[in-house]
């Protein structure tokens, strides 16, 4: 199975080839059965080590731990998107108008700011993340190692995905 970088906001997660977790049930793969999970409801699921990340009612981000089924809040303020991937959680606030990127430990301390851009989609990618602006809609690509950001595609960039050799396909379009 080819690895890709997780999407913000996806209504499904999937924890290898032995559960699903989308509209509100945990479904195993490999045993047939589902059973009913209030958490499993969110239009933002994603797995990442052993718990399943997701927003509240209140679109605060939480996680569960799927072997327990054990809850908590991992942020202490509402979320727009957001991605756990590599050990951490990265996130904006939906209360912040800069639109910063923030980056946690999985469960919500060490908050940093990572890109004071303001960061539209995202995706993380090993020591990478990409973004659209939301002022632009450039395409751009933010180093963690070097802290520099450069411009992929200086155009309206509609949506976008990167690969996991790191590919990076996007949307055009022009706005008028």
């Amino acid at each position: 199975r080819q690895e890709q970088a997780l999407r913000p906001d996806q209504s499904a997660a999937v924890m290898g080839d032995e559960k699903l977790w989308t509209s509100g049930r945990e479904i195993s793969l490999q045993h047939g059965y589902f059973e009913e999970v209030p958490y499993a409801n969110s239009n933002s699921l994603q797995y990442e080590d052993g718990f399943l990340y997701y927003r509240n009612e209140g679109l605060y981000l939480c996680r569960a731990n799927v072997e327990t089924g054990e809850t908590e809040q991992v942020a202490a303020v509402a979320v727009g998107t957001y991605m756990a991937v590599g050990g951490y959680i990265y996130y904006s606030k939906l209360g912040d108008s800069a639109h910063n990127l923030y980056r946690a430990e999985q469960d919500g301390s060490g908050e940093t700011l990572v890109i004071g851009d303001p960061c539209g989609d995202f995706r993380v990618l090993e020591d990478r993340i990409y973004y659209i602006h939301m002022h632009t809609q450039n395409l751009m690509e933010y180093s963690m190692v070097t802290g520099e950001t450069k411009t992929i595609y200086d155009g309206w960039t509609s949506c976008f995905d990167v690969s996991a050799d790191r590919k990076v396909y996007y949307g055009m379009a022009s706005y008028t």
